[in-house]
C-alpha cells in the first residue's frame, strides 16, 4: 500500500476510535455479554464477562474492532478475503463492500473503494447496519460520525452531513473540518494555516488562532501556540498556558502531558489536573489515560497501575496492562500469565496460556504475543 494511503487510513482509524464523548451513550458494548476475543491456533473465540464462550470460529482470519455490538472481521470466501460484521452469536450480520471493516458510529460505518492497483484512487462513503449505502462512495476524504455529524470532502463539495447523508454545514474550498466532541469541532483555514472551532450549527465560536488543536473533553482542549501545548476553554482562552511538548485530552479531571527528553530521544510523561497543577513529575515512558480513577503507566520494561493521586495502586508490575472498565482490566503478568483482574489486583479469571492475540472488546485494546524468531 502506498505510504500516503496508509497515512490516510491510520488517520481515519484514529478518529474512528477517539470520539467517545458524543456517542458514548450509543456505544452499546454490553460488558455483560462481549468482554474479549482471543485467538488460539486458527480459531477465534468470543467470551462474556465470566469467561464463558459465546462463539468460536475458524473462518475468521483476523479481527479489526468491536463496536455497537458488531465485530469487524476478515474472512475468506471463495478464495478471496472479505470484511464482514459478526454479532455476538457468531452469525454474520452483514458484509461490508470495503477492504476494511470500519467501526460503526452513530449506526453508520465507513466504506472504502480502491479503484486502481496503485491505491491512489480511493473513495469513501457510509453504510447503515442493514448494509444500505446511505452516503455514496465518491468522497476523497471523510471523518467518521460524532455528535450525529460527519465531515466529507470532494473536489466540488465539502462540509458536514447528518446521519441521513444530507449536507447540513456546507463549507467553502480551502477549509477543512474534523470531528465533533462536546458539540465543538476543529476547523482549519488553509490560507491562514490556523485552527478554530465551530458548533453543530456551523457557527464559528472560536476564531482561527491555533497552530494545532485536539478535541474538547471535560470543557478543555489542548491547543498549540507559541511553540508549546496548553489548554483552552470553550471561549478559546488559555486556562493552562502553553508549556508542554505534547498533551492529551482530559479524562476524569486528569491529563497526561510531556516534555521531550533528548537523552532518551523520547517523550517523558507526567500528570496534571485542570488547574495545571502537577500530580506527578515527568517520569512515565508510556501511559493509558485514567479510567475509573486508575491509570496504567509504563516505566522501563514494565507497566503498573497508579491511583488518582499518582501513587502506586500496588507493587505489582505487568508486561501489559489494559484500561479498567466495570472494575476489570486485562493484564499480562511477568510470568506471561494472561488474565482479567479487579481493582485490587486479584485474578478474576485467566485466559488460555496459548492465546496468541487478545482483544478487549470494551475498549478495543489489543494484545499480541511477541513472535520469537527460531533458527
Amino acid at each position: 500500500m502506498q505510504q500516503n494511503m496508509l497515512k490516510k487510513i491510520i488517520f481515519i482509524l484514529f478518529f474512528t476510535s477517539s470520539f467517545y464523548l458524543c456517542f458514548a451513550a450509543n456505544n452499546s458494548i454490553d460488558s455483560r455479554t462481549a468482554l474479549a476475543m482471543y485467538k488460539v491456533g486458527n480459531t477465534w473465540h468470543l467470551i462474556d464477562e465470566n469467561g464463558k464462550e459465546l462463539f468460536s470460529s475458524n473462518k475468521i482470519l483476523d479481527i479489526e474492532q468491536y463496536n455497537e455490538n458488531l465485530l469487524g472481521a476478515y474472512v475468506i470466501e471463495r478464495g478471496y478475503v472479505s470484511s464482514v460484521y459478526f454479532n455476538n452469536t457468531g452469525n454474520i450480520e452483514l458484509k461490508s463492500p470495503t477492504n476494511l471493516p470500519f467501526n460503526f458510529q452513530d449506526g453508520l460505518a465507513l466504506v472504502m473503494q480502491i479503484n486502481d492497483t496503485n491505491n491512489k484512487d480511493v473513495k469513501f462513503g457510509f453504510i447503515n447496519k442493514s448494509g444500505k449505502l446511505v452516503v455514496p462512495v465518491k468522497y476523497l476524504d471523510v471523518i467518521p460520525f460524532s455528535c450525529g455529524l460527519a465531515y466529507i470532502m470532494n473536489f466540488d463539495e465539502r462540509g458536514y452531513i447528518n446521519t441521513k447523508g444530507k449536507f447540513v454545514i456546507p463549507m467553502q474550498k480551502g477549509f477543512a473540518g474534523y470531528g465533533f466532541s462536546e458539540n465543538l469541532s476543529p476547523i482549519s483555514d488553509a490560507d491562514k494555516a490556523l485552527f478554530g472551532f465551530i458548533d453543530t450549527l456551523g457557527n464559528l465560536v472560536i476564531d482561527y488562532q491555533f497552530d494545532e488543536v485536539g478535541q474538547f473533553s471535560e470543557g478543555l482542549c489542548k491547543a498549540y501556540k507559541r511553540g508549546n501545548f496548553g489548554y483552552i476553554n470553550t471561549k478559546g482562552n488559555f486556562v493552562i498556558a502553553p508549556q508542554f511538548d505534547e498533551a492529551t485530552e482530559f479524562q476524569e479531571n486528569r491529563a497526561f502531558v510531556s516534555i521531550f527528553n533528548f537523552e532518551k530521544d523520547a517523550h517523558q510523561w507526567g500528570i496534571i489536573d485542570k488547574d495545571g497543577t502537577h500530580i506527578t513529575p515527568y517520569i512515565f515512558d508510556r501511559y493509558k489515560r485514567y479510567s475509573e480513577k486508575i491509570a496504567a503507566v509504563k516505566l522501563g520494561d514494565y507497566w503498573k497501575y497508579i491511583k488518582y493521586d499518582g501513587s502506586d495502586l500496588s507493587e505489582k508490575q505487568y508486561k501489559f496492562a489494559g484500561s479498567f472498565k466495570n472494575s476489570k482490566a486485562f493484564v499480562v503478568n511477568t510470568d506471561d500469565t494472561k488474565m482479567f483482574i479487579n481493582t485490587e489486583g486479584e485474578t478474576i479469571f485467566e485466559m488460555p496460556k496459548n492465546a496468541e492475540v487478545i482483544l478487549d472488546c470494551r475498549n478495543n485494546e489489543r494484545y499480541e504475543m511477541e513472535i520469537k524468531e527460531t533458527k
